[in-house]
């Protein structure tokens, strides 16, 4: 349904380096609706980060939650900034049951962001059943009624890019669904404290 309607409308495809440098130009002039996030897939690639590495390759997951507390600072400041802006960033990320190791991973990591100031509310998967009867939700990522990304990974995870949509019916259409799926997702604190209290099974297990 959603990816069919990305289908129909043209939009710039740009590799990681042009997408990261474009990205933050609109994020940084978002207007007063602010930036709503879409995440659906369950298991991404992290490479820059080593809270991902200590996690996913080590399974050290004491490291791993280490290092996603010691980015608190440099978050707020980086949504503080943003605010100062009157920008105001939004996420709602589908989970599925049981989760994959990446989410065990990643929710923990969301929950600081909001604790920084980048709310998020969580939405299990069966929830939106109905919305995926013939492909499952893309990564869309809103910034204010002028832009619309999708963002692009190859097939195990790793980003590429993101593709670049301007046509105001789309990008209102797209945000409308976003809101709607984030106000009916429950808060990450909540969800994290009853599916993330342990860390997942170890390797190789």
């Amino acid at each position: 349904m959603l990816r069919d309607l990305l289908a129909e409308h043209t939009g710039q495809r740009l590799d990681l380096d042009p997408f990261t440098v474009q990205f933050d130009i609109d994020l940084r002039a978002t207007d007063e609706l602010g930036m709503w996030k879409l995440e659906r897939a369950q298991t991404f690639i992290e490479r820059r980060s080593p809270s991902w590495c200590a996690a996913m390759l080590d399974d050290d997951w004491a490291t791993a939650l280490a290092w996603h507390e010691a980015q608190r600072d440099e978050l707020r400041d980086r949504y503080a900034d943003l605010a100062d802006l009157g920008v105001y960033t939004h996420r709602v990320r589908i989970a599925e049951l049981p989760l994959t190791r990446y989410m065990h991973w990643e929710l923990p990591a969301l929950r600081l962001r909001a604790e920084a100031g980048a709310p998020c509310r969580v939405l299990t998967a069966d929830r939106i059943a109905h919305l995926e009867t013939h492909h499952t939700l893309p990564e869309l990522v809103v910034t204010g009624s002028r832009v619309l990304y999708e963002i692009n990974y190859d097939a195990d995870g790793l980003q590429l890019g993101g593709t670049r949509y301007t046509d105001p019916d789309l990008i209102s259409r797209c945000a409308r669904l976003i809101k709607h799926l984030y106000f009916s997702g429950e808060g990450i604190a909540a969800f994290v404290g009853r599916h993330c209290a342990t860390p997942p099974p170890a390797l190789g297990t």
